[in-house]
Parts: structure tokens; sequence; C-alpha cells
């Protein structure tokens, strides 16, 4: 008996021990949790944080200032050793990454707690970068009906990954399950629903049912949606024009660069130079919205035209306060050789920045592009029920397909996408999507083959070495982060 008191007293030491580790590795996950999302956020250094002592505690450290995880971060091109290397989450390979630490606190000589270090990796790196082509978000408070992606639609492929981000956006109260329509390589729900009263399922590129994967994941975020209440891991989509957040919204990346604004209609501009506009009365535009015939536009119908082969094309904000432009259209180029140029130039960011004004009809997309072109549409007021119509027009340089090297953020638009006239001329999206509201492909008009619209990967179509900015530092982002609790640094670090 008195050998197994001993004993037990001993389990007793031993259980404590343990639980007072296991409560100082969550309390290291939940301050970094806490504080290290926020933009430009501070840790004060050597402060001692206690569950008690003896249940738990950490010290911070070195602690942080003025961290901020879309901007002060670790280049994955610049890394020669990326720990941890995280291979079986949704985000494997390398990452834009900053490393945090927590240690044991000064404690009383009585205070039993191990010797630990908490390491903190946190991450971020743009979705459309790392396989995630086509990712959902959170829909618009203001919306009241189901985000459509699944409704009449035509379907498409997509070679990677799509990620729904709050499910309850896909539903409303009629809907008991949603089939995505569309072929894609693999289906995550980065949303934890414990009841499975969101079920969605999808389409293998195989044709076969595509059960999702909704594995517990480390949660995400793209940053404060407000400075009132910042929403960081509810699946929110802020980041074309977020001043509460500028080192992730693309109209503040572009003031860091050469840009232009445009807000008033302008006739003098010449068609050799890198955008100009025209009016059109009774005579038809050069590219057509797929309706034009029906009727219904304004009159005279404007068209904005940016040359992406043009080597002096800036980064371009249009703000349709009042009625400047009725359509958009990029101009690509028409050669194999122009094409292949175009993939060493510079990334542009183009925003159209929705306010009381008529809105934007269509945005057509001529020719082929290889330029890395990054396109944000967003609605001021959060959402519109008119719909933005993209349209594909011109002969492809080779063979059937019509490339188009792109990313499209999308906040509040219903973009309904027409493809080419031609049912023979199919589309290849060089990039991907991230919107938090519809996107669809014309079930009408379109044809029914899937191959007539492909999502591909940026990286997985090679081209020329880019001058100037990278497409990775233009990109919003999402963090996360990675946490590990061991008795001593590793060696890598």
């Amino acid at each position: 008996m008195s050998t197994r008191s001993i004993q037990v007293s001993w389990l007793e030491s031993a259980v404590q021990r343990r639980i007072a580790l296991e409560n100082s590795r969550l309390l290291a996950w939940q301050t970094a949790m806490d504080h290290a999302f926020d933009a430009e956020s501070d840790l004060a250094s050597k402060s001692t944080l206690l569950f008690n002592g003896k249940v738990g505690a950490l010290s911070t450290d070195n602690g942080w200032s003025d961290l901020n995880l879309y901007n002060m971060l670790t280049s994955p091109l610049t890394m020669t050793t990326v720990f941890p290397y995280n291979a079986t989450g949704l985000r494997p390979g390398g990452s834009y990454l900053t490393h945090e630490k927590f240690i044991r606190p000064a404690l009383p000589n009585d205070v039993s707690l191990d010797n630990f270090t908490a390491h903190e990796f946190l991450k971020s790196r743009s979705p459309v970068l790392n396989g995630d082509l086509f990712v959902i978000y959170r829909k618009p408070d203001a919306a009241l009906t189901e985000l459509n992606i699944y409704k009449n639609v035509a379907p498409f492929q997509v070679y990677g990954r799509t990620v729904v981000r709050h499910p309850p956006s896909l539903f409303v109260k009629n809907t008991s399950a949603v089939q995505l329509p569309f072929l894609t390589k693999s289906l995550y729900i980065q949303s934890h629903d414990a009841a499975a009263r969101y079920p969605i399922s999808g389409t293998g590129l195989d044709g076969k049912t595509l059960m999702p994967s909704n594995l517990a994941v480390a949660p995400s975020s793209t940053g404060p949606d407000s400075a009132a209440e910042s929403k960081l891991f509810d699946g929110y989509l802020n980041v074309i024009e977020n001043a509460d957040n500028p080192e992730n919204s693309l109209w503040h990346t572009m003031q860091k660069g050469s840009h232009e604004e445009i807000e008033v209609y302008q006739d003098n501009l010449p068609p050799t130079g890198s955008y100009w506009m025209a009016k059109y009365d009774t005579e038809k535009p050069l590219v057509p919205p797929p309706d034009y015939a029906n009727g219904g536009f304004e009159v005279p119908f404007r068209t904005l035209y940016i040359n992406l082969a043009h080597p002096g094309l800036k980064h371009l904000c249009i703000r349709q306060d009042i009625r400047i432009v009725d359509q958009i259209v990029f101009v690509g180029q028409k050669t194999s050789a122009e094409y292949e140029a175009a993939g060493a130039m510079s990334p542009v960011i183009v925003t159209l920045i929705q306010g009381s004004g008529s809105p934007v009809r269509n945005v057509a997309f001529q020719h082929e592009n290889n330029r890395r072109l990054i396109i944000g549409t967003k609605v001021k007021s959060g959402l519109t029920s008119r719909e933005i119509i993209f349209s594909w027009a011109g002969s492809p340089i080779l063979g059937r397909e019509l490339r188009w090297r792109m990313t499209l953020i999308n906040e509040g638009f219903p973009v309904l996408m027409n493809l080419h006239e031609n049912a023979a001329t199919d589309i290849r999206w060089i990039g991907g999507i991230m919107t938090n509201w519809s996107v669809w492909r014309n079930s009408l008009v379109t044809g029914p083959r899937s191959e007539r619209l492909i999502l591909q990967s940026d990286g997985a179509v090679p081209t020329l070495p880019v001058v100037g900015a990278s497409y990775e530092s233009l990109l919003p982002r999402e963090a996360w982060l990675e946490s590990y609790f061991l008795p001593q640094s590793p060696d890598s670090l």
C-alpha cells in the first residue's frame, strides 16, 4: 500500500505537469490567434501570461511590434529552408512566413512547469497561386438569396481546388443539398459543420461524384473586414479597397506603383496609347456585348479599351460613381511573338469600383493574353442585382483555345460568363477566381461541353521571367497560423 501510494503521488505530479504543458500550448496558440491577425499588431515582450502558474503559463519572449501578416514576412522566393513543411495540410509548399515564439516564464521554485518553446509560424499565400483556383467566400450581408454557382449553369473544369469558405452562403430555407455542376480536381469546405446541415458535393475531373474534404484545417483570414468589427475568420472577402487593412488591399497596393484613376469619360485619348475610349451612336461597337442586339443599352454606348501589350500601361482604377463607360474591353495579343513577349511584362491591376452610376454591363476579352492581369470588381454598397457579362472575342493564335492569364477578385457583382460566340472556341483561364457573390457560366448560349472553360494554375503554364514587381507581391493573400510546441528549438531555426 505504501508503494502504491507513492506511485499515485508521482502519477498525480506527472499528470499535473502534463496538464500545465498542454494548457501552456493552448495559451500560446490562443494568444497568437488573438493578437497576430489584426493589422499593425503589437504584443509586449517579456510579458507573463498565467492560468495560475501550476496549471500553465507562458512568457511572450521578444513579442512583436507593428506586425502585419501581409507585408512583414519572408518571401518563399528567398527562403532556403521552410520549417515546418506542412505536407498534408490545405496549403502545402512555400509561403510567406514569419516566426514568433513563446517560452516558459520565470516562476517560483515550487511551480514545476517544464521548460518549453512554443513556435508560432505565421504564414500567408495568395490562394490562387497555391492551388485554390476557385475560392467562394461568405456572401455580402445585404444578400437575401443564396450565392449562386450551381443553379441553371453550364459546367466548366477547375484544374485545382475549389474552396467553399462559408457553406450557409450557398443555401436558403428550401435548399436541402448542393451539387456543384462543374468539374474540379478537389473540393474543400473550409468551415466546420458538426451537424452536417449544409451538405455540398461536386464532380471530379473524371466525372465521378466528389465528396468534399472538410477535415479540420487551420482557419485563415484575408485580414480585418472593418475597424469596428474585424470579422477575421468569418469568411468575408474585402481586399479590393479596404482602408482598414491597406496591406492586403488592391487599391492601396496600386498606389505603391504607377497608377491612374479613371473618373470621367475622355474623348481625346489616342487609340495607340495604353488605354482609350470610344462611343457608338448608331454604329455597332467593335466588340459588341453578347446581348447588344436586344437593345436596352445606353446611347451613345461607351467603351474603354485597355491594351495589355502596351509597355506603358499602369495600374488602373475605374470609379463608376457617375456613368463613365458601359463596357470594358481588354485587348490582348494576336501573334505568337506578341503573346510570348507579354509574359515578361510586369503584372498589372485593374479595379472597377462601382458606385451609384450606371453599372458597367460587359467586360470583354479580345484575342489572347499572356500578361499577368489582376481584375478587381467591387460594388460599394456591397451588392448589385444587375449582372456583369464576361465575354471573349477574336481568334486563337494556335488551335481552338483562347488563353487568358488573369485572376478575378469579385466583391458584390453577379458575374455571368458568356464565353465565345463560336461554340468550337474554348477558353483556358490561367489564374483563378476569388468571389463573394454569384459567378456562373451561361447555360443557354455557351453549349454543354465543360471543356469550353478550363481554369488552370498560373504556375502550371510556363512563361518568361517577369520584369518588375512579382505577381504574388500584388495579389491579396490569406494568412493562417501553424503552431508547434517543443521542449527545445529545432536545429534548423
